[in-house]
């Protein structure tokens, strides 16, 4: 599903968060030893953010693929790429319940807060709101010129392993919702879509048919292209000296060292409620 007119029959074969899997699979090639020092001393580097991507996806994958397991109705697709640099909707939703893109946010332990459009993690503000609300636009209006009809679209952030979530006003035309709540979310909604309507999207996007076993099948490792060179790269770095693994530690202790978490509260000085992400 891209604006280069790319064909849709090939999208239905993509598994969750395989985009993001071959990008870090590249990253790790292009700096091999690098990634691996990177790993040992707690640096956050490209390679670990679309590693954390991918394993976040396929997270979510899973809630999907239960989803459509009690509901056949539903159909999802995952990482379709959009653009020309590279970029991609995680996961691309489609049932009774209407259309949505899921964009899917991995950040193990943080803390977020949500005030409108307005995304915080860990304290730094993140474009998630506005890239949602921007991938969902896009996929209407291709959705739109497929089906010959208009297809109104929902964007949705779900967090992944966050350790609490505070939304303190929800943003106006998007969805913030943790990983747990996500498959009941879906399940609970009113029907707005007919199935005809369903099947003619699926039909033009190459989803398979409802039932099917193919379009619910995830995987925890999504297939990459090798890199023979990466692996021997990361074996010859784990039989390093016993002086650089200690050298090493003390670098990661010195990283890692940070003050310790105190109790956050709202603007308003109530508690924050915490949702559980994991």
């Amino acid at each position: 599903m891209t604006e280069q007119h790319v064909g849709w029959d090939d999208l239905a074969a993509r598994l969750p968060g395989s985009a993001a899997s071959v990008a870090a699979a590249e990253a790790r090639a292009a700096a091999p030893v690098r990634t691996v020092l990177a790993r040992l001393m707690g640096v956050h580097t490209d390679e670990r953010a679309w590693r954390l991507g991918a394993a976040g996806e396929r997270r979510v994958g899973r809630q999907l693929e239960r989803l459509m397991k009690s509901d056949p109705r539903w159909r999802c697709l995952h990482a379709i790429p959009v653009g020309r640099r590279g970029a991609d909707i995680d996961h691309l939703v489609i049932g009774p319940g209407g259309v949505f893109t899921l964009n899917a946010k991995h950040h193990p332990g943080a803390r977020l807060w949500v005030g409108g459009d307005t995304f915080m993690v860990n304290g730094v503000r993140q474009p998630y709101v506005r890239n949602s609300t921007h991938e969902a636009s896009l996929a209407g209006r291709l959705l739109s010129a497929a089906v010959g009809h208009p297809v109104t679209v929902t964007g949705v952030v779900v967090p992944v392993g966050a350790q609490d979530i505070r939304i303190k006003q929800p943003p106006t035309d998007v969805v913030i919702l943790p990983r747990r709540q996500l498959r009941r979310w879906l399940a609970s909604l009113p029907q707005t879509l007919p199935t005809a309507i369903v099947d003619s999207l699926l039909s033009r996007l190459g989803g398979p048919p409802p039932g099917s076993r193919k379009a619910s099948r995830t995987t925890d490792h999504p297939p990459v292209a090798p890199h023979s060179a990466t692996t021997s790269s990361y074996t010859a770095t784990g039989r390093g000296s016993e002086k650089c693994r200690r050298s090493l530690a003390l670098l990661r202790r010195a990283v890692n060292r940070s003050p310790p978490n105190r109790r956050s509260r709202n603007f308003d000085g109530s508690p924050w409620r915490t949702f559980s992400t994991r």
